[in-house]
Formats: C-alpha cells, structure tokens, sequence
C-alpha cells in the first residue's frame, strides 16, 4: 500500500509536466508508463499503447531503417541516445520532435529499462515564429526609425522606416552587415554628419545610455529625437541600439505656445492694465510689471506685501464678498471698483475684474485685471452725474482680444470679443471683410485710412471707432492692434484688443 501511494504520487507528478512527453520503457522497450503529455502530443491514450513496443510510434520508414533498436542500443551502451527530426502522431500527421533516451539501472548497474523524454518543437517552433513576425510587424509600424549597430559599425537590424529614409536622403540602400557609417552615405548626409553618429554610437558602445534633439534645417525644416542605448549580453556590451521620432509637430507647436505667450504679454504689460494671479487662499502667484504704473510698486515689491494692507477700510468687506464671488463662479468673471493705496501714500480708484480659473491647469488661479480709474472717477464726482450713471461709470470696460492670420484671412476672436459685438461665443472665427461690416458707416471712411496707412509702415494702431451690433446697438471701441512678423520681417499676422469704452462715452 506505500509502494502504492508512492506510484500514485510519481504518476501525478509527471502526469502534471506540460510541455514534454513521459514514457517509459522496459528493456525490451515495451511501453509502461504513459502521461498526459504524451498522449496530448501522440495522440494516443494510456490504455492505446501500454503493454506495446515503443516502435509502434515511429513511422513505418522509420521502423524499416530500424531506428528504435539503433536509439535502445545507443542508450543501453553510452547510457542515452538522442533524436531530432520528424516524427508521427496517432492520426498520420507529421511534427518535428527532439527525443532524448536514458536507461534506468538496477542496484547491480544492470539496464533495467528506459526513460523517453519526448518535446514537440512545432509548439515552440511556431510560438518563436509567432514572436518574431509580431514583433517585426510592430517594429516595422512604427513612424520612428528603429536601427542597431555592431562595435564595427555594421547593421545588425532595423525597421523599413530606417531602409526608406535612408535610401531618400542618399540614395543608397542599406542591408544588414553593411556599415552605417559607408562614405557612400556622405552624399545625403555629409562626412560631418556621420562622424557625428560615430562619436554617438561609440558613447553607447561604451555604455552610455542618452537622447539627443536633432534639428535639420534642409530640405525642409524638421526636429527629431534620438535615443541611443548599449546593446549587452550579460557584462559584455556587444551593439547600440538606435531609435529616432520625428518630434517636428511637436516642436513647432511649442514655439507657437512660445510664440503666443509673448505676444499677449507684451500686450498685458503695454497697456494700462495690471494683471495678478492668486491661489484660491488669496496668495500672490504672479503679477505683471505694470502694477507700477498703476500702484507704484514694481512688481517683486508687490509680490511681497499683505494686499489686505493696502485696501481701504470701506472696501474691505466688498473684496472679501468679491473673492468669495468669484470662487464660487468658475469662469464667470466678477467686476469690483474700490480703493487701494499707492506706494506713495495716495488712495486710487481701482477697477477690477476677476475671473476664476481654478480648473484651468495652465493658470490654477484667480486672474484678476485692473487699472487706475481714478482721474475718472474724480470727474464723475465733479460732475456730480445721477446715482445710476454713477453706478453704470463704474463698471469696468471689458476688452477682448484677437488674431488675424493673414495666410488664411481669418481672425479668432476672444469671448470677450464676441460679446463686446454682441455676438454669441460660438461665432469667433471671422474674416477682414465680416469685421469691416460691423463698422458704423460714419466711421468706415476714417477706419480705412488708418488701417491703410499703418499697411504701408508696419506701424501699430491705435485708434477709436464705433460698431454697430446685429441687433442695431451701437458701441464705442478703443482699439490697439500690433503687427505680427516672420523671421524675413514679412508681416504674419495681426493681433490686438478692443475695449468697449461705450459707458465712458456716456459718462
């Protein structure tokens, strides 16, 4: 009964081997043992082949050429035979199989039987096929070269993005063995070039992992980045390995965000206006410089004092009120008019406006917009106007901005803009001549000169007209408009603002 057990446990043992057959043999080289494996890959069950010669699993040609006795033989006298080549299953088919033999012994060294250990190379076979053309398949999908080279220099491999451009800028195609570095390259890409890549691929061969932005002015502007990795076998390095992406789209918009980011700064810290950005605690983020010119402070001075220290007694409530306004409504700009005190000991007249954006993750602040409007304010109180009027003057002047394109005709407009022409925010992309038709008509022969004289000099604009919305409501504005350039100084574009001072009008 313990012999038993331990039968039922070897049984279980090799019945749960995967991947490899397990027979067992008598010194006859009649069939004893038989596990799940091998009947997976013969095709025959236990109770099919136990009891019979193990020739029955050769092929008819195989038994003529009395292969099995040669393998018993080879095994009974070196102590295991091997086998690789084609085999049979049950059903006819043919697999290629790698067979080894081992005789078992007795205490007296005597062969008492055989082991046969039998793997299925088409598995593996198929799964190694299966890898290879699903990686080549994603290597050769990638828009990235992907290339390696050997410590000569030589193409060990590379992707068809790497054969195609390679053979559009030299002309010359490539195979695996040939050096990367072949003079015969140096006509797309010039001698300097390549002894560039040398200094690249030696670095990698000596260890060194690292990415390099490459910029390339002809034939056409373009920016790659290239990534260069040593190729090991356990300590020793053996090959680089190269990948390079083509990074131009992304590049040109970052100079169009860089582009962009200075325009509008130079149109913030030229005008009137001041800009801060506060957290949602109320610290100071950010201040333009032209805080000077409406408190006196340059803007590292401002960035370090309580603004709560300058507010004025009466007003510190509302601007309490103001920001918890604006905290509660994102994006909804929130207006204040109140006083400050500047750095020389004056109060000023300061309108602001707030605007939430929080959940903006390029600010993540409160942006608040204001100005000195006192020089206003103490001619409201001279001409002691009605309350109302007084209330309406109040209000700050809302500007919008906007850019021209000139290589496509198009201006697009801020949302502000769009309601300054009491338009809704959707309807923001429109052309010179739809602008020209919200010109009041007393003002479209003066509006042309200017835009016609400053075409001639390249000269910003600076200048006052009325509009006249969709509905017949018509609006002052105040615009300022600056030419945009290329690198030749040929004009691009042209951005600029709008206030709508049509309250100041009626003040």
């Amino acid at each position: 009964m313990k012999y038993a057990n331990k039968e039922g446990g070897y049984q279980n043992m090799i019945d749960n081997i995967d991947d490899f057959a397990i027979i067992q043999l008598d010194e006859k080289g009649i069939i004893t043992n038989w596990n799940k494996e091998a009947e997976k890959i013969k095709g025959y069950n236990s109770g099919e082949v136990i009891g019979n010669n193990f020739k029955m699993l050769f092929s008819q040609e195989e038994q003529e050429k009395l292969l099995p006795e040669r393998l018993l033989e080879e095994a009974r006298e070196k102590g295991k035979a091997t086998y690789n080549g084609l085999s049979v299953r049950k059903d006819g088919t043919i697999y290629w199989t790698d067979s080894v033999f081992t005789s078992l012994y007795d205490e007296a060294k005597k062969v008492i039987g055989f082991t046969k250990i039998i793997r299925d190379l088409n598995v593996t076979k198929n799964q190694i096929e299966f890898e290879h053309n699903n990686l080549h398949a994603l290597i050769n999908n990638l828009k990235g070269m992907m290339w390696s080279v050997d410590k000569d220099y030589k193409l060990i491999t590379s992707n068809r993005a790497f054969g195609e451009v390679l053979k559009k800028i030299s002309g010359e195609t490539i195979n695996k063995g040939d050096c990367v570095l072949n003079p015969e390259f140096s006509q797309g890409f010039g001698r300097e070039k390549l002894n560039v890549y040398q200094h690249y691929y030696d670095q990698a061969l000596a260890g060194k992992t690292f990415t390099i932005i490459e910029y390339t002015a002809l034939p056409f502007e373009r920016w790659n980045e290239i990534s260069f990795q040593p190729i090991r076998k356990g300590d020793e390095i053996y090959g680089a390995a190269c990948y390079s992406q083509d990074i131009t789209e992304k590049k040109i918009a970052e100079e169009k965000l860089k582009s962009n980011e200075q325009r509008f700064r130079a149109l913030i810290e030229n005008s009137d206006n001041a800009v801060a950005i506060q957290s949602h605690t109320g610290k100071l983020i950010y201040v333009s410089p032209n805080v000077y010119k409406v408190l006196g402070y340059t803007d590292i001075e401002f960035m370090q004092i309580d603004i709560s220290s300058i507010v004025h007694p009466d007003d510190m409530l509302p601007g309490t009120e103001l920001l918890e306004k604006a905290l509660e409504n994102l994006g909804v700009p929130v207006h204040f008019t109140g006083r400050k005190r500047h750095k020389n000991g004056d109060w000023r007249w300061i309108e602001a406006t707030v605007t939430n954006m929080l959940n903006n993750p390029g600010i993540n602040g409160l942006v608040t917009n204001f100005r000195d409007v006192t020089p206003k304010k103490l001619a409201e109180e001279k001409l002691k106007h009605s309350e109302s009027r007084l209330i309406q003057a109040q209000k700050i002047a809302h500007f919008g901005s906007w850019e021209l394109d000139f290589s496509t005709g198009i201006a697009l407009w801020s949302d502000e803009h769009c309601k300054i022409f009491g338009l809704p925010l959707s309807d923001n992309k429109h052309s010179y001549k739809s602008w020209l038709s919200f010109i009041h008509p007393d003002d479209l022969e003066y509006v042309m000169k200017v835009i016609t004289e400053s075409e001639t000099t390249h000269s910003n604009m600076n200048f006052y007209h009325r509009i006249v919305r969709r509905d017949g409501t018509i609006r002052h504005i105040h615009l300022f408009a600056n030419y945009e350039f290329k690198n030749n100084r040929i004009p691009a574009g042209l951005y600029g603002v709008a206030y709508d001072i049509t309250d100041i009008k009626k003040a």
